[in-house]
C-alpha cells in the first residue's frame, strides 16, 4: 500500500475531470477541490522546472497541445451546466495539434515508441469523443472528457519517467 502511495506521489497530474464533478439528484454540480496556494505553486513551479530542464518548453507542438487540453478543461464546466461552449471545435483544435505532434521531431531524450504511442493513444481518445458528443448524455461525457485527461497524464507521466530513468537506458 506505501508502494502504490510512493507511485501515485511521483506522477505527474494536472487536471482530472473525475474529481471536479459530482452528481446530486441526477444534477451535476462543480466540485472545487481546494489546494493550498503556496502547493499548487510548488506543483507549478516543479512541472515548469521538469520542462525548462527537459527542453519541453521548446517543444512547440507539445506546448500547443498542452495549452488546448487546459482550455478544454476550463470550458467544460460551462459546457456541462449551461450547454455554453464550442467543445466540439476545441476537440478539432487539439486533434489538429495532436496529428501535427504526431509528423513533428520529437526531442531526442522523448523520441521513444511509449511516448508515440500514447500520444497516438489521446489522439484517439479525442476522436472517440468527438463522436459521441451529441450521442452521450452528460454524465457519459464527463467520462469521455476524463479520459483525454488520463490520456495527457499518461503522456506526462511517461516523459517523467523516460527522465528519471535515461541514465538507465543503454542506446
Amino acid at each position: 500500500n506505501n508502494k502504490k502511495h510512493a507511485e501515485r506521489k511521483n506522477k505527474v497530474q494536472l487536471i482530472n475531470c473525475s474529481d471536479s464533478f459530482k452528481v446530486y439528484k441526477n444534477k451535476l454540480n462543480f466540485k472545487h477541490k481546494y489546494i493550498p496556494q503556496n502547493e499548487y505553486q510548488k506543483i507549478l513551479n516543479n512541472y515548469e522546472e521538469f520542462k525548462e530542464n527537459n527542453n519541453i518548453s521548446d517543444w512547440s507542438n507539445y506546448n500547443l497541445v498542452e495549452y488546448n487540453i487546459l482550455v478544454l478543461a476550463n470550458s467544460i464546466t460551462t459546457f456541462i451546466n449551461n450547454d455554453e461552449g464550442d467543445i466540439e471545435n476545441q476537440l478539432n483544435v487539439i486533434e489538429k495539434y495532436l496529428i501535427n505532434l504526431r509528423r513533428s521531431d520529437y526531442p531526442e531524450t522523448f523520441d521513444t515508441p511509449e511516448l508515440v504511442s500514447r500520444f497516438k493513444l489521446l489522439n484517439i481518445q479525442v476522436t472517440n469523443t468527438k463522436i459521441v458528443l451529441d450521442e452521450f448524455d452528460k454524465l457519459a461525457l464527463i467520462e469521455e472528457f476524463d479520459k483525454i485527461f488520463q490520456y495527457f497524464n499518461n503522456c506526462n507521466n511517461i516523459m517523467k519517467y523516460i527522465v528519471d530513468n535515461k541514465s538507465m537506458i543503454i542506446d
